[in-house]
Formats: C-alpha cells, sequence, structure tokens
C-alpha cells in the first residue's frame, strides 16, 4: 500500500448486537443469518427484535409463510428512517398480514419461553417464541479505517465504515472516490 498513489477505504459495518440477557441463545438468530438459514428458523412463534426496515422486510416475509410474528423495537415508530414511498406500503402489509408491533418498548432479555420486554408504560411482559431474530441495526467498521488512513495520507475512506447508511450512499460515495482518481 505504500506506493500506492490512493487509497480507498470501504469496510462496511458489521451487525449490531448489544449486550442483552440471553442473546446468545441457541434459538436466536441475527438477521442475516437468519437470510442466509432460513432451516435454522423453528417453530412458528417469531420474534424479531429491532423494526428497522432490515427487521420489518423480514417479519413480512416470515408472516406471508404463515409464521405468527412480533416486532419489538424501542423508538416510537417502524422503519423510521425508511423513504415513505418505502415504509407506508410496508406497513400496510405488516396490518395485513397480522405482524404485531410493540413499539417503545425495549428488550430486556431472551429466556428460553421468549423475549421479555418493557412496554412504554413500564409494564414487564414476555412475548413467546419459537425463535428469536435480532436486527438491532448495524455498527461501522471504523477503526482499521482510521488506523489505514492514519499511515498513509492520500487514504480516502467510504461507505458504512465511516456512517452507516443506505446502499445509494455507499454506490455515490464509492463512484465518486473513483471518479477523483486522475
Amino acid at each position: 500500500m505504500a506506493g500506492a498513489d490512493r487509497i480507498i477505504v470501504a469496510l462496511g459495518a458489521v451487525p449490531a448486537v448489544p449486550d442483552i440477557p440471553g442473546i446468545d441463545g441457541e434459538k436466536v438468530l441475527g438477521v442475516m443469518e437468519a437470510h442466509e438459514y432460513p432451516e435454522r428458523i423453528m417453530g412458528d412463534r417469531i420474534v424479531i427484535c429491532g423494526g428497522g426496515m432490515s427487521g420489518c422486510d423480514l417479519a413480512l416475509e416470515l408472516a406471508m409463510e404463515g409464521k405468527q410474528v412480533a416486532i419489538v423495537e424501542m423508538l416510537d415508530e417502524l422503519a423510521k428512517t425508511a423513504l415513505l414511498d418505502n415504509r407506508n406500503p410496508l406497513m400496510f402489509r405488516l396490518e395485513d398480514y397480522k405482524v404485531q408491533q410493540f413499539t417503545g418498548t425495549k428488550v430486556l432479555a431472551i429466556e428460553k419461553d421468549g423475549v421479555v420486554v418493557e412496554t412504554a408504560d413500564g409494564a414487564k411482559k414476555t412475548l413467546p417464541a419459537d425463535t428469536v431474530i435480532h436486527a438491532f441495526g448495524m455498527t461501522s467498521v471504523s477503526r482499521l479505517a482510521a488506523e489505514i488512513a492514519e499511515k498513509y495520507p492520500t487514504t480516502a475512506i467510504i461507505g458504512d465504515c465511516v456512517k452507516v447508511g443506505q446502499v445509494d450512499g455507499a454506490v455515490r460515495n464509492g463512484f465518486f472516490a473513483g471518479w477523483s482518481i486522475h
């Protein structure tokens, strides 16, 4: 790398996995694992922890397969940062398929019988689950990118390792980084 005229670093992001008791249990999957290995999704009662676009999309897919799906989201809305053109039809479909929506709700623990949550009004309850899927978003892989940039001043850091975003932003950043090379 030392002889390079320009270095472009786009290391991406990794799934965010908060320190929640039981999150490493055998009936718990990450959202990407659930897509890659659908055979690991057991039973019909599914709780998805995290109500961003990834969690909501997977919830709809599973509900369309006949599963009983619940989404737990800490914010007051599901898919809050999604474009309205994507979000609105998704919300209607989630309702059509009777996906339970627990907004303003915090995941406290994942236990053998389900997910222990605390609702917006402070009530604690357990949502029954055969499989729990966590979709808490992504975390930038920024430390290594910063180390490379510190060592090589011609480095451009782009994409999710700067700030986790949508694919359109990453593609745009990649285009302009490539275009800047003369």
